[in-house]
């Protein structure tokens, strides 16, 4: 008469609770990489200026207080002959910098006039000029400096540029 039924498996409503769920993950992971993404490509931009400047100093030492002399090509900046490489996917430059001299943020590489445009993912080496306080901006105005003084600029997302002595 009476029967024992076999309920086994889930119900609808437990279903769309779990893929609601699933979803909510999801879309905050989704959310989240692009944030990642920029960190990571403002850290590297970062820590090329910084090997970069170490190198300016150390080849500035080497030269017993003369000028060291720079060259760029692709992701490798050359100072007195030594080689000095950015992370894959950053462009390194050098240019020569003025008291005039104002970097921005943008999408043209370097102009050699009195305001430059910097965009994502790169690194210049401004010689004969110091960077200004605070060093982060949507642009920065270089300072005099000497012969053996350089600015290391770089790219920060979205639309900064930073900047490290050397």
């Amino acid at each position: 008469m009476f029967r024992k039924l076999n309920n086994k498996g889930f119900t609808i409503v437990e279903t769309l609770i779990v893929l609601a769920v699933a979803a909510t993950i999801i879309i905050v992971v989704l959310l989240a990489v692009p944030s990642l993404q920029r960190q990571s490509r403002n850290t590297a931009a970062k820590v090329a200026a910084g090997a970069i400047a170490s190198g300016w100093t150390a080849e500035v030492g080497n030269a017993n207080g003369g000028a060291a002399a720079v060259s760029s090509s692709l992701n490798v900046m050359y100072i007195n002959g030594a080689t000095y490489s950015a992370n894959k996917g950053i462009s390194v430059f050098t240019a020569t910098g003025s008291s005039s001299t104002v970097v921005k943020y943008g999408t043209q590489a370097i102009s050699g006039s009195g305001s430059d445009l910097i965009s994502s993912n790169t690194v210049v080496l401004y010689t004969g000029v110091t960077c200004p306080t605070p060093n982060t901006g949507s642009s920065i105005a270089l300072g005099t400096g000497t012969s053996t003084q350089a600015a290391i600029v770089y790219s920060i997302e979205p639309a900064r540029v930073g900047c490290v002595q050397g």
